[in-house]
């Protein structure tokens, strides 16, 4: 009997060798007695350990029942080394046979994780034999970092003869050790090494020895050859020790002959020798002489794998006998940081004196340090003292360390005096002036309004704390300063907790925590907790009676946070897996809301058709194996629980037939569950659509006066159905009833006290005394009469907008407290509260005579009034040559102006009514900032320089006509900026050069260098220069040094260099310089860093004008020419000028004739019309496409493709338009973003290309896209807005009449400020015959070639701009991508602009650069601007980690020209990647697609892994080639797809570099037409199918499956034939498969018959 193996590989895990030095064993002994024993972690059976066995197949010993025998079978072996049921000495090896032959091996992967290089492994292993054979078998040991371990170790090889038999058992097994040390290896962290025993038989016999591995032993030998400590038993080491310092000077005195050196290794396994003799780490070496003069002491440490070593000196000076010597005995410790202003200390160092004149003994001054004689003082910044005779031993000198500036006070304290030749004692210590900082705690003791939250200071700074605590808010990263603010005051070992009340139930509430000290706030990290849910008070509700009809569920948010009752709902999280049902058990978290057909928690407005309901689902083909539920909570206190009513109903969910279940349980603590079996919904099927109603069904006992009641609706999925997907169930008019336990009775009393508290122009607010005896609730209603024409009748139940009499009821329930909205200002209103009984039998019942009483509304918000005082306190913080920090104390006001200006005095005060932004001038002044903040900074200021300072309250908010001044005695203070250093040569050249090549430009980017701050660029052909920078010297961009060309100059460190050839390579030179500082500007010349690039050498982009939005007589167009084609159209566009392409957009429904009349014949038409007009016209492009939707309620999407000849529409059935449906793919009217609405279906039909534009946006279109939240399927969608459109109806044909200039930029800069990404179009919709000549303006496209697939991609890509002008030109870039762009790069980036107009003087153009925030909300602001055609700018502002998108806006005289955005997300620690790809195209050759890319050069670069889709969104790997590594020329790869998909085919590259970083390419699509070209409408169908084929070539056969695969019908379809039609009305409602068959392949397509 055989057995079947199979290895997974990436499922077995490998060793891992955690540290260096350490051995890592394996004995088998954990194997067990199995015979089909799991080989331990690592270890394999085969020849290659990706593919090997991870079992033994028998098991035998070496004595007792399982002995091994001459009988015994070949094979994998668990050998033991007695029993073998009972042994557990173990260990793995083969018994070869006639059928189990050899070789075989066992294979062992290990994993590096020790965090560095492993350069020397150490493994031993012992051989066993446990029977005899008579055959010669031969070890042989191999090792590799490949999975077959290929490289040959011979001292793990070992030979076994012949033996004389294979009877003679070994008990116990004989064994050979083995141990054998591998040098010169390469195994990086993280990666994998293997090791391979290969057993081999030699000779004529088949006899096998049994033979086996044992006790295998893994040691990483070291490499660590680093001290950890280096003294001296006399003089002192300087500079001090350090592992990394290996040079070291020491001065003794004369009467020190011999000194000893004490090393410590940092390794225990390092060995170490002094002056070539051997020491033990941590012990001194013997007594080494010493000369008068210099004495060099050498101390090697070699590491554990014996070549690794390191040598530390140490040069000893011995004085000459009688001269004058002071020697520093002992070291001064480091201060340390220490805060400015403070002093620190005493610390010490000791010194001895010999051969002394008799003169004192001088310390000179050192900045920030002070010395005394005595630990006590007096401390002065120079010392001087005497001494007896000529010596002195063991001086101690104190040092105390007093910074006053932010900066290193490193030094040498200089000695002089007593004829001795000045020495130097090493001091270090830095000032600082941190700030203090905090961590953000958890929350505790939630509940619907109040909750506990800590924080922890873990830094106070060097600043004393004035305050801290706890600032919170509703909004999710909410600005720090806008929250509410809660001090504590219980701080405990750096910890505090605060209390926050009055919260809102279910709400998800933001907070940091925050000190203040008097420098400035800090604050924690954002922490979030949800306030727990809020029960419906059932005693309280009208008539005891809630109900939830889901309404505004649209509206709803994750988390239940709003929404019409939204917050009595909770989500339940994943509690695991295991079988359903069970009310403890779910496997789908409900917490936020998903769409689709994943399991969750879904809105009814999201399904098709949309409902007003909550959805749930549970997927999973296994049954009752998966759930999610919804709670729902209720507070029965006072009343006993009623029923529960609720509407349900399934939708259909994708494809299939498997069942799902509802059940619904009540419990009173989350825990113990009831299953209210009546409302239970058991078993309803996918596609098969049923709903219903639970109606009264009884609440449980348990409810009764109970305040924690809930109910949870619990989705599983059921039992039931063979296939496809679980149905979704919607949730709806959820009731529950209440009880009462008393009957009711009329109240005796009104309530008392009616007063009014904030009173608005549209709100009165109130209160009033409870009434006595207490009624249950109270009835509110206003009116603007005195009187009412009609009482509350007894047993009616009111709710809030009825009407009583001639007034409205503002408020129903338990609370004395109400809230009118909604009212008119300046007028007068009448309350009337009743009384009310209604937790009860037999009520409600009201109290006759209300309380009365009445308040006018004021007629408006104020006028804003200046802040009556101003701040206070102004401080100054950190003070630099070009920067000044401040901050004051806060007063009563909404805002702070803050001015900076050179003189003592204003010339202007801020005006009222007129806002201010940074940067802006008044007077001789300007502003620095407006805010809330109590903080600011003036940059750009020139150095020692006074500046002073204005600070003014403001008014603007619940005011109007803001913002409103206090210009009286504003806040100043001055203050001056710190002079300018001396320049000195920076310590260090930048690093890590990367770069972005064009075709004619390269951008760089590099880290900065030490101690610079300046950069020099130069660019050179050679990749050496003949020259360096001079000092003293500044250079101009264009300079010419070394034969090179100086492209930058900068303070940052990022260029751009432009003007250069393609494919050509280029060298980049950098130097750190520093001359913002005095004395001229100094270089370092030595080693600069290099790079070189090679420009690319990709096709020209063109620029294209034209189009897409217009219409033919085959919708509403041709209005002056009826009966028009879009022939004729195109015809006409091609004589206007600059107009290289038209796109006819046709209304996709016909609604009524010419208005707008379309048909789906007619579209089909259009299509194959304008197919065939590009492919006679090469100088013209014609395309067509739909505009889809309805103005009213909706809003017009132009919508294109490549190939997508599909009509979009809702016209079902016959009509006007004809007998059959008027769409290809049926999207419901007016639905734009729901789950299955407009821009979902484009991006169904991503893989052509499709795109949508928006044409003449108006704010609500769209399903209000523009005042909703960023919608990810709309924004993959939409790829541009109509910045400007029309006229729709001109006539006029001389080019003298655009359309309103510009009307529609501002909904397309909304939308970017939403986060969407989309470029700027300028729409035509011609409804007459006047394509291309009613305007000059156009939108212009960048590609290629003028060809549909171009043109189309270059629209889905963005690359394209608005123009006024029809034959301007833009080239627009950042570090050299072009418009459209989505990119990540270092540093700022670099906009360059170009403009060129073969017929317009563009000279004086203005060029603005536009920047704003994506998802910001707010509008993109001007950062730039410049006149002229060219413009380079960098925009600085850009912060580390932050995201902006940059578009340019040009007026050029009467023109304007608007660019499609580029998003740039600025990162300055993204590293190089591994490879510059030139090129990467892919062609179909005989029905194979061969692909080719060439990459510029590489650095470390691994593989290219070659992935290809369907869909252009989905890719799976196709294979693997390997990478040369590195190579600074270029190389060529090629990769054949020998099975390309029918249609299109799209690939990219993944690249892949050594250390696992990758990156990916442009994709290519390849279209293929592998069986003919057919393609299926309508879809759905209802009573017809059309097959349309493409293309003429040779018959085929079309049979139509349902989805069992079952043959329903089948045609034959000639060479000839273009189309033919099935009859599919007898067919049941359903999914159906329809597949074509020729000799060329065979292609399958889904529709549906509704």
């Amino acid at each position: 009997m055989g057995m079947l193996l199979i290895a997974c590989p990436g499922l077995f895990a490998q060793i891992s060798i955690n540290t260096t030095g350490t051995a890592v064993t394996e004995n088998f002994d954990g194997m067990g007695s199995s015979a089909t024993a799991a080989l331990p972690t690592g270890f394999k059976i085969g020849p290659d350990w990706t593919l090997g066995a991870t079992a033994t197949v028998l098991a035998a010993g070496t004595t007792g029942t399982g002995v091994l025998s001459s009988s015994s079978g070949g094979n994998v072996y668990n050998f033991a080394n007695g029993v073998t049921a009972t042994a557990t000495d173990r260990a793995p090896g083969f018994l070869n046979s006639g059928s189990f032959t050899s070789p075989r091996s066992i294979m062992l992967a290990v994993t590096n994780n020790t965090g560095s290089t492993i350069t020397s492994l150490t493994i031993s292993f012992d051989y066993e034999k446990y029977r005899s054979g008579s055959r010669q078998w031969d070890w042989n040991f191999f090792h590799g970092n490949t999975s077959t371990a290929a490289t040959a170790a011979t001292a793990g090889d070992q030979s076994y003869v012949a033996d004389a038999n294979n009877t003679t058992v070994l008990n116990p097994p004989t064994t050979i050790s083995k141990a054998v040390t591998l040098a010169g290896l390469s195994i990086t962290t993280g990666s994998v090494y293997y090791f391979r025993w290969t057993l081999t038989g030699s000779g004529g016999s088949s006899n096998g020895q049994a033979l086996g591995i044992d006790n295998v032993s893994i040691t990483a030998n070291g490499t660590d050859a680093t001290l950890f400590g280096l003294a001296l038993n006399s003089g002192t080491l300087v500079p001090a020790f350090s592992a990394s310092t290996t040079s070291y000077t020491a001065s003794v005195l004369n009467s020190v002959s011999s000194i000893t050196v004490t090393p410590t290794a940092n390794s225990t396994l390092a060995t170490i020798t002094v002056n070539g003799t051997p020491v033990t780490s941590g012990n001194a070496s013997a007594p080494i002489a010493l000369a008068e003069g210099p004495n060099t002491i050498t101390t090697l440490v070699t590491a554990q794998d014996g070549v690794t070593t390191k040598t530390y000196s140490v040069t000893v000076n011995r004085a000459t006998a009688g001269s004058p010597t002071v020697i520093q005995n002992t070291p001064v410790s480091g201060f340390g940081n220490i805060c400015i202003n403070t002093t620190t200390g005493p610390n010490s160092f000791t010194m001895d004196g010999s051969n002394l004149d008799g003169s004192n003994i001088s310390l000179a001054a050192l900045p920030g340090f002070t010395y005394s004689e005595t630990a006590g003082g007096p401390y002065t910044s120079t010392l001087s003292f005497s001494y007896t005779g000529n010596s002195f031993t063991g001086k101690t000198i104190y040092v105390n360390f007093s910074p006053a500036l932010v900066q290193a006070y490193d030094g040498n304290i200089a000695v002089s005096g007593g004829g001795i030749t000045p020495i130097n004692i090493p001091v270090t210590g830095s000032g600082i002036n941190t700030t203090a900082t905090i961590t953000t705690g958890g929350s505790s003791a939630i509940t619907p309004t109040t909750a506990t939250v800590a924080g922890n200071i873990t830094g106070t700074g060097c600043s004393p704390i004035t305050g801290y605590g706890i600032e919170y808010s509703s909004v999710s990263s909410f600005p720090v300063g806008t929250g509410t603010q809660v001090p504590a005051s219980n701080l405990s070992g750096g910890n505090f907790s605060v209390g926050l009340t009055g919260l809102t139930p279910n709400q998800r509430v933001y907070y940091y925590a925050y000190i203040t000290t008097a420098a400035s706030t800090a604050y924690g990290s954002l922490q979030a907790f949800n306030n727990t849910t809020l029960p419906v008070p059932m005693a309280s509700q009208p008539g005891m009676s809630y109900t939830q009809d889901f309404s505004d569920i649209a509206g709803w948010t994750n988390f239940f946070v709003s929404g019409n009752g939204a917050n009595h709902f909770s989500g339940v999280s994943s509690t695991g897996t295991g079988a359903t049902p069970n009310p403890n058990l779910l496997t789908f978290s409900t917490g936020t809301f998903i769409t689709g057909s994943s399991g969750g928690m879904q809105k009814g407005t999201d399904q098709s058709p949309a409902t007003q309901s909550i959805v749930l689902l549970s997927t999973g083909s296994a049954d009752n194996t998966s759930s999610a539920a919804i709670d729902f909570y209720m507070d029965f206190t006072g009343v006993n629980a009623g029923t529960l009513s609720f509407d349900w109903a399934s939708i259909n969910n994708s494809t299939g037939d498997r069942n799902g279940s509802l059940r619904v349980y009540a419990s009173v603590d989350g825990s113990t569950w009831t299953d209210l079996t009546f409302a239970d919904v058991l078993n309803f099927t996918n596609n098969s659509p049923t709903s219903g109603s639970q109606s009264n069904i009884a609440l449980p006992a348990i409810f009764n006066n109970s305040a924690t009641a809930r109910l949870r609706f619990y989705y599983n999925n059921g039992t039931g159905g063979t296939v496809g997907s679980r149905p979704k169930i919607s949730i709806d008019n959820l009731k529950v009833t209440a009880v009462a336990t008393t009957p009711c009775v009329s109240p005796t009393t009104a309530p008392t006290a009616l007063t009014f508290g904030t009173i608005t122009d549209v709100s009165i607010a109130g209160s009033f005394t409870a009434a006595s005896p207490a009624s249950d609730n109270y009835l509110v209603i206003a009116s603007t009469s005195s009187s009412l024409t009609s009482n509350p009748v007894d047993g009616q139940i009111y709710n809030i907008g009825d009407n009583v009499g001639d007034g409205t009821v503002i408020a129903n329930g338990n609370s004395i407290n109400f809230n009118a909205t909604g009212l008119n200002a300046s007028t007068t209103y009448y309350f009337f509260v009743f009384s009310l009984n209604s937790i009860c039998t037999g009520g409600p019942l009201y109290f006759a005579t209300p309380l009365t009483g009445q308040a006018p509304t004021i007629a408006g918000l104020p006028p804003c009034a200046a802040p009556a005082a101003q701040p206070t306190a102004l401080t100054f913080g950190t003070v630099t040559p070009a920067s000044i920090q401040g901050s004051f104390t806060a007063t009563t006001a909404d805002e702070y102006l803050v001015l900076v200006s050179t003189s003592a005095s204003l010339t202007s005060n801020p005006v009222n009514a007129q806002s201010y932004a940074a940067g802006d001038v008044i007077g001789n002044a300007t502003v620095v900032s407006r805010s809330t903040a109590t903080t600011f900074t003036a940059n750009n200021l020139a150095p020692n320089t006074a500046y002073y300072f204005y600070v003014f309250s403001l008014q603007l908010q619940n005011c109007i006509n803001g913002p409103a001044y206090n210009t009286t005695s504003p806040l100043t203070a001055s203050q001056n900026t710190q002079p300018l250093p001396p320049c000195t040569t920076p310590t260090a050249q930048p690093t890590s050069l990367t770069f972005n090549a064009a075709n004619t430009s390269i951008s760089g980017a590099f880290m900065a260098g030490s101690g610079a701050d300046d950069y020099l660029v130069i660019r050179s052909s050679s990749s050496t220069l003949s020259a360096t920078p001079v000092d003293n010297t500044d250079y101009n961009v264009g300079d010419n040094i070394g034969g090179g060309i100086v492209v930058a100059n900068t303070t940052t460190t990022s260029f751009l260099s432009a003007g250069l050839t393609p494919g050509t390579t280029y060298y980049y030179f950098v130097f750190a310089a520093n001359k913002n500082c005095t004395g001229g500007t100094k270089y370092l010349t030595t080693v600069p860093l290099t790079g070189s690039q090679l420009t690319s050498n990709s096709p020209v982009l063109n620029y294209y004008f034209g189009t897409l939005h217009s219409h033919s007589d085959y919708s509403d167009g041709n209005q002056d020419n009826p009966g028009f084609t879009p022939t004729n159209d195109y015809n006409y566009a091609m004589t206007a000028q600059c107009m290289d392409f038209l796109g006819i957009s046709e209304h996709n429904h016909f609604s009524s004739a010419n208005n707008p009349g379309n048909q789906i014949a007619n579209y089909h038409s259009g299509s194959v019309e304008a197919n065939t007009f590009s492919a006679t016209h090469t100088n013209f492009l014609a395309l067509y496409g739909m505009e889809w939707g309805v103005i009213s309620g909706g809003g017009h999407v132009v919508v294109y493709g490549d190939g997508m000849d599909d009509l979009f529409g809702w016209e079902s059935g016959s009509g006007g338009w004809g007998a059959t449906n008027n769409y290809d793919v049926y999207v419901a009217k007016s639905d734009y973003t729901g789950a299955s609405g407009l821009f979902k279906t484009i991006n169904d039909y991503a893989a052509k290309n499709t795109f949508a534009t928006l044409a003449h946006p108006n704010s609500s279109d769209y399903n209000n896209l523009s005042n909703t939240a960023y919608n990810t399927v709309a924004d993959n969608a939409i790829t541009g807005s109509a910045v400007e459109s029309g006229p729709a109806t001109s006539t006029n044909t001389t080019y003298s009449n655009p359309g309103s200039s510009m009307s529609y930029l501002s909904y397309f800069q909304k939308l970017l400020a939403l986060g969407y990404h989309l470029g700027p179009v300028i729409d035509h919709d011609n409804h007459n015959t006047t394509f291309g000549h009613t305007t000059y303006s156009r939108t212009a496209v960048l590609a290629t070639s003028l060809t549909k697939t171009d043109i189309i991609k270059a629209y889905r890509d963005m690359h394209f701009y608005a123009t006024q002008d029809c034959d301007t030109k833009v080239d627009f870039t950042i570090n050299t991508h072009m418009m459209g762009s989505i990119f990540t790069d270092r540093d700022a980036p670099i906009i360059t602009v170009n403009l060129a107009d073969a017929t317009t003087i563009v000279s004086s153009a203005v060029i603005n650069v536009m920047f704003g925030v994506p998802g910001s909300g707010v509008t993109a602001q001007k950062i730039a601007t410049v006149t002229g055609s060219t413009m380079t700018y960098q925009d600085n502002a850009l912060a580390d980690m932050s995201t902006g998108y940059y578009y340019i806006d040009i007026t050029n005289g009467s023109s304007r020209i608007i660019t499609s955005p580029i998003w740039y997300t600025r990162n300055d620690n993204n590293s190089a990647l591994p490879v510059t790809l030139l090129s990467f195209t892919g062609q179909l050759v005989n029905d194979v697609v061969k692909l080719s890319w060439t990459t510029a050069q590489e650095t470390n670069s691994k593989e290219f892994v070659v992935e290809r889709s369907t869909d252009g969104r989905t890719f799976k790997a196709l294979g693997k080639i390997a990478a040369v590594g590195t190579a600074s020329h270029p190389t060529t790869y090629g990769f054949t797809d020998a099975q390309p998909v029918y249609g299109n085919n799209y690939y990219r590259l993944q690249q892949v570099d050594i250390d696992g970083k990758s990156v990916y390419s442009d994709i290519v699509r390849i279209k293929t037409d592998r069986s003919g070209g057919f393609y299926v409408g309508p879809n759905p169908a209802r009573t017809t199918v059309t097959i349309y084929r493409q293309g003429n070539n040779e018959s085929a056969r079309v049979e139509l499956m349902n989805v069992n695969g079952q043959l329903m019908k089948q045609v034959n379809i000639g060479a000839t034939t273009f189309s033919t039609s099935i009859n599919v009305s007898g067919l049941s409602k359903g999914i159906y498969l329809m597949k074509f068959t020729t000799s060329t392949g065979v292609h399958t397509q889904k529709f549906m018959v509704e």
